[in-house]
């Protein structure tokens, strides 16, 4: 993650703004451009109960955040290019399982 700003709330909570960098593939996609950036903006963070050499480990409040992007270009099997667009909304979504992230889209 690249962070560009944050802000801390009054709550604890975090704003955070940045992009998703290094992203790797897998199996069935991978990036049209290796060097693409997802960005995002005021991302909702705060402590978990996990620590790195002693410092909490920052998670999202939510399990799902937007991105600011509305579409991303993808290569399907190394072979195929395609564009990955919203499955719902303006924009494309970012999805948490298991300490993992997905883009959610059609």
């Amino acid at each position: 993650m690249d962070i560009q700003s944050k802000v801390k709330q009054s709550d604890g909570i975090w704003l955070v703004s940045g992009n998703l960098i290094n992203l790797p593939a897998n199996d069935n996609f991978s990036l049209h451009d290796s060097k693409q950036k997802i960005s995002f903006t005021d991302l909702k963070i705060k402590k978990s109960d996990a620590t790195k050499n002693g410092i909490p480990v920052g998670v999202s409040v939510e399990n799902t955040f937007s991105t600011d992007l509305t579409n991303i270009k993808l290569l399907l099997q190394n072979s195929f290019g395609v564009i990955q667009k919203p499955s719902s909304g303006d924009v494309l979504q970012v999805k948490s399982d298991n300490q993992k992230g997905r883009l959610t889209g059609k």
